[in-house]
């Protein structure tokens, strides 16, 4: 029940070291917990045959959402380990990895490794994953929550209805275990979410966690090396502090072009899907429309818009000269 939730005992998600994250902006349990996809089962036959005219059913956050730097290298619990174990996974080997890896981002980063990311932002990212196999290990357990759930609609007599889940863009969604070719083959279509005002709270989030235990660290260096590798935040900001949530009025600090790219790299991955951009409705008209374009001047399918009471006749006369 994301953000109002809160799971309990076995199904909360874990550190490499068994215990559970300080800091989650949602409150998800193990994806790989039996409790979770059975009872995300039951609920999922139950709507439908209440409701059996809807669509389909949109499902957010099928992934481990990477609000904070904790939540990359989760998840360890037990049910994971029992998931790793019986599709072939080496779960302690995997284990002692993340567990090196969380160790060296939060206590022995140094302005070189940052200096090194600035000039090959890729490799912020595939540190961040610290192997294919744990990259590999969320991505199935993502998968099989998400065809548990297809396989439950079909069941309640759904074989027709929509089964459309939310997922992080790139490179987000590389760290969620959210696979756009893998999910592409189990469900109909797929949302990319561009949250452009979410991005520098993130990036705030993360640097915040890097500096904590590695104070002596560059500011700037951190500001940079963040911007650079996410492609989150523009102009590439000179300190941490400049990280900062925008109001529901103010502009988001973003490139357009490096939206357009997150939602063209999206569409690429997904082979067998559509993938539906959604914008935000946040922000003044110009902004919002200006982002809105440029998802959907690139994407081949329909355009979500997110948070319906933020747009306006102003607005929403714009979207109107987009699609006309």
């Amino acid at each position: 029940r994301v953000q109002f939730g809160g799971p309990i005992g076995d199904d909360t998600p874990r550190l490499p070291d068994g215990s559970i994250p300080s800091q989650r902006l949602d409150k998800n349990g193990s994806l790989a917990s039996p409790h979770i996809i059975e009872y995300g089962e039951a609920l999922i036959k139950d709507l439908l045959q209440r409701y059996s005219t809807i669509d389909g059913i949109r499902i957010d956050w099928p992934e481990y959402p990477p609000y904070f730097l904790d939540a990359v290298f989760t998840d360890f619990g037990p049910h994971v380990e029992t998931f790793a174990n019986e599709r072939g996974f080496d779960f302690e080997r995997i284990r002692e990895e993340a567990a090196v890896g969380y160790k060296r981002f939060r206590e022995s980063l140094s302005d070189a490794d940052l200096k090194a990311y600035i000039q090959s932002p890729k490799t912020f990212i595939s540190d961040l994953q610290v192997s294919d196999d744990f990259i590999s290990l969320k991505s199935q357990i993502v998968s099989n929550l998400l065809l548990r759930y297809r396989n439950a609609m079909n069941e309640a007599g759904g074989k027709t209805k929509e089964l459309i889940p939310s997922a992080f863009p790139d490179p987000w969604n590389q760290l969620s275990g959210f696979d756009y070719t893998a999910n592409s083959e189990i469900v109909d279509a797929i949302s990319c979410k561009h949250y452009t005002m979410h991005w520098p709270m993130m990036m705030k989030n993360y640097s915040d966690a890097l500096t904590e235990k590695n104070p002596n660290l560059s500011d700037s260096l951190v500001a940079e090396s963040l911007s650079k590798s996410f492609g989150a935040v523009s102009p590439t900001p000179s300190s941490t502090e400049e990280f900062s949530y925008p109001e529901p009025n103010e502009k988001h600090p973003v490139s357009l072009q490096e939206l357009g790219n997150k939602q063209t790299i999206a569409e690429t991955n997904s082979t067998s899907a559509p993938v539906l951009p959604i914008a935000h409705s946040y922000g003044p008209t110009e902004d919002f429309i200006n982002r809105a374009k440029a998802v959907y001047s690139v994407s081949k399918e329909r355009l979500w818009v997110n948070r319906y009471a933020y747009l306006s006749d102003e607005k929403l006369e714009a979207l109107g000269q987009i699609f006309r």
